[in-house]
């Protein structure tokens, strides 16, 4: 993937922000947008007609990362700001529509134009943002209370697994990963695997509500869904996974030895 990627990503172009923000948006390539071809790293745009977007990457094997975005057209060309990480990546490039109605994205590489070509898709998209859960939440609704850290995913990464830590409702402190489907569908896998007792929990289709996520919470035991509200956590109290983890690995060894010692 990083490979893949990196052709995109060295090519990106500072774009002149006055620029960006006095330009408006082309009705036209309002849309899902798919591209067929197997060597491309750009699988498919969504180019929603208020600016905002979302961008899906081909990764290794199954792997696939879906990025928010916002997009702008001025003079021909496309300007993408590519979010979710630590910092934004601008991408600017040429397009134009064909007699077939496809849609092309050309882009300077070493003194050669590089060209994605896009058909027109269905208007479906049913993949996830990698990192729309990263940050620490508290629930802000009815049921049991419960706290969740999650660490930012990598981008280029070569793994969709992320750090967390859960405090379930009785205020235990579990370190767990924390991951995403690898076709990027929007379901996303707490799971704690440091205890004996382990558990899974699926969160899927987080919707923003203003500065909230509405998730649906499903208990792997239990196989109870339930529609949950989180809301950002100004600070987060509890210890952290590297803490939580390093105390488990501890108590492993104490166990070890004192098993093997009798």
């Amino acid at each position: 993937m990083i490979a893949a990627c990196a052709v995109l990503l060295a090519a990106a172009v500072a774009c002149n922000k006055e620029k960006t923000g006095a330009s408006g948006i082309e009705a036209s390539l309002a849309g899902v947008w798919e591209n067929e071809d197997i060597d491309s790293d750009i699988m498919k745009l969504k180019l929603n007609a208020d600016g905002t977007g979302e961008i899906l990457y081909r990764g290794f094997e199954m792997l696939r990362q879906d990025c928010s975005m916002r997009w702008r057209t001025a003079d021909g060309r496309i300007s993408m700001e590519i979010l979710g990480f630590s910092d934004s990546i601008m991408e600017e490039m040429a397009y134009s529509l064909d007699g077939n109605g496809n849609l092309h994205l050309t882009f300077e590489e070493n003194g050669l134009n590089i060209d994605y070509t896009f058909s027109k898709a269905d208007g479906k998209w049913e993949y996830g943002v990698t990192n729309i859960l990263a940050g620490d939440w508290e629930t802000d609704d009815s049921y049991d209370k419960f706290y969740l850290e999650v660490e930012e995913i990598e981008y280029m990464g070569y793994s969709v697994t992320s750090k967390s830590v859960y405090v379930d409702p009785d205020g235990t402190q579990h370190c767990c990963k924390f991951g995403q489907d690898y076709e990027a569908k929007p379901i996303y896998n707490l799971y704690e695997m440091t205890t004996t007792e382990s558990f899974h929990i699926s969160l899927s289709n987080p919707v923003w509500e203003g500065n909230r996520l509405k998730v649906t919470f499903e208990d792997s035991e239990s196989k109870t869904a339930t529609l949950r509200t989180l809301k950002p956590m100004d600070r987060w109290p509890y210890k952290t996974y590297d803490e939580l983890f390093d105390v488990q690995e501890k108590s492993k060894r104490v166990n070890y030895i004192q098993h093997t010692t009798r």
